[in-house]
């Protein structure tokens, strides 16, 4: 099992700018990481990656001392779970995602859920962010954020619900795999009009696209975005609808199989 599920996941609390790539190079000097409670770490931009700092949230989860860990390859968070490749993908697709149109792969440029391993060995599935970090003396270093994975199980994705919901593939395609009465209902629109389309079956002229291939983007990685967006129905008329984003995990539970939509008015 690689992915840790929960499967009374609360996305709240999550908005969508916290996983979105700006593409922007942040400056060191004036970045309040250290403050933060999300284990975070600034490594080199290339292979081995090598630790060149670490926040307190960082130290807090996995018990390594910032002087046993600056210097050394991220690689000592591997374990007997851990896929080296996701992990390394996850650290250099961002930087590739950011040099293309990413239409081909929304979810390469916010990385992938790794399993990485604590100093007493404990196993944890995370959500691994990275973005590029112009540091003062001119060294490309890329920030580094470790969030817990928020993927849920395909039963408890499939849960009857008075919410409209609405289930989509991962993949590029994401196309929509299964609805919900109250989903059909809102928009006019039936079972065999929708299953097998892409979201933008209630796209609108105010629909925010990038806003939308953010947030899957995230869910595809493991995280559980939320937001504020515009959607329309079959007869045109617009709604703006508060969506929110679960990663499905797959049946062995080592990848994001499918992302769950939650729309409310």
């Amino acid at each position: 099992m690689c992915l840790v599920v929960n499967s009374n996941c609360n996305v709240d609390n999550l908005e969508t700018s916290n996983f979105h790539l700006t593409g922007e190079n942040i400056d060191a000097s004036k970045h309040s990481f250290l403050d933060g409670s999300v284990p975070m770490l600034v490594v080199g931009s290339e292979k081995p990656f090598v630790v060149h700092e670490v926040n307190d949230a960082f130290v807090s989860k996995f018990g390594f001392e910032k002087s046993l860990v600056c210097g050394r390859s991220i690689g000592f968070l591997q374990g007997p779970k851990t896929n080296s490749l996701h992990l390394m993908g996850a650290l250099g697709q961002s930087k590739d995602c950011l040099q293309s149109t990413c239409e081909e792969a929304p979810s390469s440029a916010t990385g992938k859920s790794v399993v990485l391993y604590s100093k007493a060995g404990v196993e944890s599935s995370l959500h691994i962010y990275s973005e590029p970090l112009k540091s003062l003396e001119g060294i490309a270093k890329r920030l580094v954020s470790l969030a817990d994975s928020e993927a849920i199980t395909l039963n408890v994705a499939q849960q009857e619900s008075t919410v409209s919901k609405v289930i989509i593939e991962a993949s590029a395609r994401q196309a929509i795999q299964s609805t919900n009465t109250r989903f059909l209902d809102m928009y006019g629109l039936k079972e065999n009009q929708v299953t097998g389309r892409s979201l933008r079956v209630v796209h609108g002229p105010r629909t925010d696209r990038a806003g939308w291939t953010a947030m899957l983007a995230a869910a595809a990685a493991g995280a559980a975005p939320r937001g504020r967006l515009w959607t329309c129905t079959s007869t045109c008329e617009e709604i703006e609808v508060d969506v929110r984003c679960v990663p499905v995990a797959s049946e062995d539970g080592c990848t994001v199989q499918y992302i769950m939509l939650e729309i409310e008015p």
